[in-house]
């Protein structure tokens, strides 16, 4: 992840995982990727009552920046 979006490893957990701009095809399929990988992380947690509103609050932020990113990215490929 970090070779993809080399800015991540001097950023706090807190942050999250996701940039907020995504502007390459690859970097796009890393942040999937990572999402994909954080979303399933999650799902086989909570079933177990392991629920941490901190890790989840993070997770819906990742999910936000990523779906913007998402639009962005789709809009460009849009104008070629």
């Amino acid at each position: 992840m970090a070779a993809e979006f080399p800015g991540l490893t001097n950023r706090p957990l807190e942050d999250g995982m996701i940039p907020a701009r995504i502007d390459t095809p690859r970097e796009m399929a890393s942040a999937m990727m990572v999402l994909q990988q954080d979303l399933a992380d999650e799902a086989r947690r909570i079933p177990t009552g392991e629920v941490d509103t901190a890790r989840l609050s993070r997770l819906a932020a990742d999910t936000e920046r990523f779906a913007s990113a998402l639009r962005r990215f789709g809009w460009l490929a849009a104008r070629g």
